[in-house]
């Protein structure tokens, strides 16, 4: 888990996590997971190495 959303994100209601995840031939992936009741719910799927000006070397913080 690279960030937790417990009270939601703007718009949104329910909590929600930011996961990292890999690909079997090693691309990154991010995957927004949430739920306001069961079941969790995939909210969105991006590849982070699409925005390398967002994200740090390996994926797991945002640049400020």
């Amino acid at each position: 888990m690279i960030e937790g959303f417990p009270r939601g994100r703007p718009g949104r209601e329910a909590a929600s996590v930011l996961v990292l995840a890999w690909l079997p031939d090693g691309r990154p992936v991010h995957v927004v997971i949430g739920h306001a009741e069961d079941p969790w719910v995939i909210v969105t799927v991006y590849r982070p190495d699409e925005r390398p000006t967002e994200w740090n070397a390996d994926f797991t913080r945002r640049r400020r």
